[in-house]
């Protein structure tokens, strides 16, 4: 199973819900946006990990989770604390969850976790007038980000 993540950086779409979040619900910051879906995102996984128990105890599976760290061109400076925030092995409130309810029920022994950064989309991330720029450095990087999760996930499923 692969469950994809992208360390708070997302967005509504709706520029309506956009104007609220900022003007009625204070999320005028990146860092205050981030912190909101951070918090949105352990409570999606909480659902997740039940789901996971659910097919666990009826089908044996899944033996493996990849958790895709998504965006990294946008924390390329913060790469290794972005990955630990989701690393079985870190404490942080999203692996937390992960310990509490999927590892600690299911057992670290019958699944396999793992937390790996990734990027598909060279793109710069905007929020009320402030930018975090992309700088995932070239395809290159890209390319070895890529490759470095393709080689995780093989491993996950050998």
């Amino acid at each position: 199973m692969i469950h994809v993540v992208d360390w708070g950086f997302t967005c509504p779409r709706d520029s309506v819900v956009r104007r609220q979040w900022i003007e009625e619900k204070k999320r005028d910051t990146i860092e205050k946006l981030r912190q909101h879906n951070l918090e949105v995102e352990c409570r999606d996984f909480e659902k997740v990990c039940e789901r996971i128990r659910e097919s666990y105890a009826v089908f044996k599976r899944p033996k493996w989770l990849m958790i895709a760290v998504t965006k990294a061109d946008l924390f390329m400076d913060d790469l290794n604390e972005a990955q630990a925030y989701y690393h079985p092995k870190v404490e942080s409130p999203f692996t937390r969850i992960l310990k509490e309810q999927l590892l600690d029920k299911v057992g670290d022994q019958h699944i396999t976790c793992r937390a790996m950064p990734v990027s598909a989309w060279d793109m710069n991330f905007e929020w009320n007038g402030e930018v975090v720029p992309s700088n995932i450095g070239g395809t290159n990087e890209a390319r070895a980000l890529f490759r470095n999760f393709l080689q995780a996930l093989a491993v996950l499923e050998a």
